[in-house]
């Protein structure tokens, strides 16, 4: 499944390939959302000594572990959420320990 969708054979999954996996999945998130994701759980490449490396050349991309994690906190919160809202609005309303609770308990 991986590699499906690393259209660009990178190794990673980046950008417009991880909206076309979550979308296969059944995920529709907003572009902030998945830069929000992205951000999350990219990998930051490294330069020769091991250290991060920065600027036009640093092309984060999730690799497969990081991908696969991102996909069950996305099904996980999902599954809450849905769970949550027994009226089906796409809204819910949690108090601050419910809330809590719900982000503490995600993997």
């Amino acid at each position: 499944v991986f590699r499906h969708f690393d259209t660009d054979s990178s190794g990673s999954i980046e950008g417009e390939e991880l909206a076309n996996a979550l979308g296969r999945f059944g995920y529709r998130l907003t572009p902030y959302l998945l830069s929000l994701v992205e951000t999350k759980y990219a990998t930051v490449p490294l330069n020769q000594s091991q250290q991060p490396l920065y600027g036009p050349r640093a092309t984060a991309g999730m690799t497969f572990d990081r991908f696969v994690r991102a996909c069950v906190v996305i099904k996980t919160l999902t599954g809450t959420f849905q769970s949550l809202d027994v009226n089906r609005t796409g809204r819910v309303s949690l108090d601050y320990e419910q809330f809590l609770a719900v982000v503490l308990s995600s993997p």
